[in-house]
C-alpha cells in the first residue's frame, strides 16, 4: 500500500492540472467574449457609417430635385475620361459588356463643393461634391461623422427604337431624361470606419419639348386683329427655320399686325434688362414692335403670308379642319400638326382619332376628337373610384394648383352618384402657386407667372388676360360629362373588348370635338397684354387685337420645363451598390 504521503502527493498534482485547465478554460472564455465584443463593436459602426452613407444619397438627391434645373445646366458639369478612376467619375465603369464606352460619356459635378473634412476650406476631392446643407455631424453614441456626395451624370440619348439600349450622350442631341449616378462617402474617423454606396436615380419630364414650340399652336383658325406683334421661334420648324404660327386651318387678319424676328422686335422700343441674367438671349419688352415684319396684315386679310405662318393655305390635303399643316418638327416622314394637343405638350394621349363608341370610325382625318377616358382615385377617400378624362387626371394628379369651380364627375365605385371637383383635390392643390402648373378648372385666368417662376396654366374653354403672361397657355377643350354612357357598346371588331360596366375606354360620339372647328377652348387678348412664351390652344382664337404681343421666349420655356414641378426623380432598378471604395 502507498503511503498517505505518497497519495497526499498525487491529489495535488491532479488539483494543480484541474486549475491549470480552468485557468485556460477561462482565458479562452474571455478572449471569445473580447473578440466578440470587437465584432458586434465593428458591425454597429459600419451599421452607422453605412446608416450616415445612406442619409448622403438621401440628401443629394434631395438637392438635385430642389434644383432640377442644374441637370440641364453645363456649367454646372464637367466631362469625365475614360481613365479617371478618381471620386466620383471612378464610381462608373468605363466599357459596358457589348464594348461601348460608357465613363467618358457621362459628366461629374463641379458646380459647387462641399467642405467634407470640415477644415473650413473646399479642396481636392471636395470640390466634386454637391454643395449639401444641414449635414449629420454626430451617430449613435456621440461619434463624429464626416460625409460628402458626388454625382455623376449620363444625359440619355433619344431612341430611335424602343428596344435600342439606354445611351448617354452629350447635351446638345440629349433628350428630357437624365441619369444621376450619387456617390456617397462616410467615415467615423476616431473608429476608422469608413463606407462608399452608390445609387442611380432617373430624372424624367413630365412635360414634352416646349422650347419647339412656335408662339401660337391652334388646332382651329388663329385669327389675328389690331396691331398684334408676334415674334417668331426662329428654329421651329428645324434650325432656321421660323414658325410664328401653326394651325391646320386657314389664319385670318384685320389690322396691322406683324410678325418678326427677335432682332427686329427688341430694336424697336425700351428692353427691360433687369432679367437679363435669367433670361439672357430674349430680355422683356411690352413697348417693341416688329421692324422689318416676316409676315403682316393690311386690311382684312394676312397680306404678307411668308414662311412662318404654317397653317391650312400651305397644304392641299383640307382646308376646313384635321391635318391639314405643314411638318415643322424637322422630320418630314414623321410629324404634321399633332391630332391631340395636350399629348403634345404633357406627353400623355388623352384624345383619339375618330373611334366612336359603337367601335365604328369615321374617316381619321388625323385630328383627335374622340375624348379617352380614365379613373380616378380621390386623394382624401381611397375608396372612391370616378372616371373622368385622361387629361383631368393627369391634371389631378400633378397640377399645383386648382381652382374651384362647378364640376361634378360619375362614380364608379365607393360612392353614389357623383362627386364634385372640390372633394378631389388634396391640401396641396388648394394653395395657389406663383409658378408650375395651374389648372384654371372654372374657366378663369387664375395665375399669369413671373419671369423668374414662369407658369404653365391650363384654362378651361375661354379665357381673356390681362397684362403680361410669363410661360405657357394650354386652352383646352372640355366635353359634357352628362353625355357620358353608362353602359357603352364597343363592336367586337374593335381593338377594345365590350364593356358592360366602368371603366369605359372612351367617351361616346356625343362629345366628340369638331374637326372644323378644333375644339370648343378659345383664346382672346386684348391691349396692353403680352405673353412671354406660347399659346398652344385646342379651339381657335377669338379676337387677338390691340397692342398685345405673343413673344416666343427660349429661355423662358426652359426654366419651365426644368422646373421642379415637372422634373421628376425615381430609382432605377440595380442601381444601388457598395462595390467602390473611396
Amino acid at each position: 500500500m502507498q503511503s498517505a504521503k505518497r497519495q497526499s502527493g498525487t491529489v495535488l498534482i491532479v488539483v494543480i492540472m484541474l486549475l491549470l485547465l480552468a485557468s485556460v478554460m477561462t482565458f479562452f472564455t474571455l478572449n471569445v467574449g473580447i473578440f466578440e465584443q470587437h465584432s458586434s463593436g465593428n458591425d454597429l459602426k459600419a451599421k452607422m457609417v453605412g446608416e450616415v452613407a445612406e442619409a448622403g444619397l438621401s440628401q443629394g438627391m434631395e438637392y438635385l430635385h430642389s434644383n432640377p434645373t442644374f441637370l440641364s445646366n453645363t456649367g454646372k458639369w464637367t466631362q469625365c475620361t475614360a481613365t479617371d478612376t478618381t471620386f466620383p467619375c471612378g464610381s462608373i465603369p468605363q466599357l459596358t459588356t457589348a464594348g461601348a464606352q460608357r465613363r467618358s460619356t457621362m459628366y461629374r459635378w463641379s458646380g459647387g463643393g462641399y467642405d467634407f473634412d470640415g477644415s473650413g476650406s473646399i479642396t481636392g476631392w471636395e470640390l466634386k461634391m454637391l454643395p449639401i446643407t444641414l449635414p449629420i455631424t454626430t451617430t449613435g453614441g456621440g461619434f463624429a461623422v464626416q460625409y460628402g456626395v458626388g454625382a455623376v451624370l449620363c444625359r440619355v440619348a433619344f431612341k430611335t427604337a424602343s428596344t435600342d439600349a439606354t445611351t448617354c450622350t452629350d447635351n446638345d442631341s440629349a433628350s428630357n431624361s437624365s441619369v444621376v449616378t450619387l456617390v456617397s462617402v462616410a467615415k467615423i474617423p476616431s473608429e476608422g470606419a469608413s463606407t462608399t454606396v452608390v445609387q442611380s436615380v432617373g430624372s424624367y419630364n413630365l412635360i414634352n419639348n416646349l422650347p419647339a414650340l412656335p408662339p401660337i399652336v391652334a388646332s382651329g383658325s388663329v385669327n389675328i386683329y389690331g396691331t398684334l406683334q408676334v415674334v417668331t421661334n426662329p428654329n421651329a420648324g428645324g434650325t432656321g427655320v421660323p414658325v410664328s404660327i401653326w394651325s391646320p386651318s386657314n389664319s385670318s387678319g384685320h389690322g396691322t399686325a406683324n410678325t418678326c424676328y427677335s432682332n427686329d422686335f427688341y430694336t424697336n422700343g425700351t428692353v427691360d434688362w433687369s432679367h437679363a441674367a435669367n433670361l439672357p438671349t430674349f430680355p422683356l419688352c411690352d413697348s417693341c414692335n416688329c421692324n422689318p415684319s416676316l409676315s403682316s396684315v393690311t386690311g382684312n386679310s394676312i397680306a404678307n403670308h411668308n414662311i412662318d405662318i404654317v397653317d391650312g393655305v400651305d397644304a392641299t390635303l383640307n382646308t376646313t379642319g384635321g391635318n391639314a399643316a405643314l411638318h415643322v418638327d424637322g422630320d418630314q416622314t414623321k410629324t404634321e400638326f399633332p391630332c391631340d394637343l395636350f399629348q403634345k405638350v404633357f406627353n400623355v394621349q388623352a384624345w383619339e382619332d375618330d373611334f366612336l363608341a359603337n367601335g365604328t370610325t369615321a374617316g381619321q382625318d388625323g385630328f383627335c376628337e374622340t375624348h379617352l377616358i380614365t379613373t380616378y382615385t380621390n386623394p382624401n377617400n381611397t375608396t372612391q373610384i370616378v372616371a373622368m378624362g385622361v387629361d383631368e387626371a393627369y391634371l389631378y394628379a400633378n397640377a399645383d394648383y386648382i381652382t374651384t369651380s362647378s364640376n361634378t364627375y360619375r362614380c364608379v365605385s365607393g360612392c353614389v352618384g357623383t362627386l364634385t371637383a372640390d372633394s378631389l383635390r388634396t391640401s396641396a392643390q388648394t394653395v395657389a402657386a406663383a409658378s408650375g402648373l395651374v389648372w384654371c378648372q372654372d374657366g378663369s385666368f387664375c395665375a399669369a407667372g413671373t419671369a423668374d417662376a414662369p407658369v404653365l396654366v391650363v384654362v378651361d374653354g375661354g379665357t381673356t388676360p390681362s397684362g403680361n403672361v410669363y410661360g405657357l397657355i394650354f386652352l383646352r377643350s372640355t366635353d359634357d360629362r352628362t353625355t357620358y354612357p353608362t353602359s357603352p357598346v364597343i363592336a367586337a371588331s374593335s381593338p377594345f373588348p365590350a364593356y358592360t360596366a366602368w371603366p369605359v375606354p372612351h367617351e361616346d360620339a356625343a362629345s366628340r370635338l369638331s374637326a372644323a372647328t378644333g375644339g370648343n377652348a378659345t383664346f382672346n387678348m386684348h391691349a396692353n397684354g403680352t405673353v412671354y412664351g406660347s399659346i398652344v390652344l385646342q379651339g381657335s382664337s377669338g379676337h387677338i387685337n390691340g397692342t398685345s404681343a405673343v413673344v416666343y421666349n427660349q429661355d423662358l420655356l426652359t426654366n419651365l420645363q426644368n422646373s421642379g414641378s415637372f422634373v421628376k426623380f425615381g430609382g432605377v432598378p440595380g442601381g444601388w451598390n457598395d462595390t467602390t471604395s473611396y
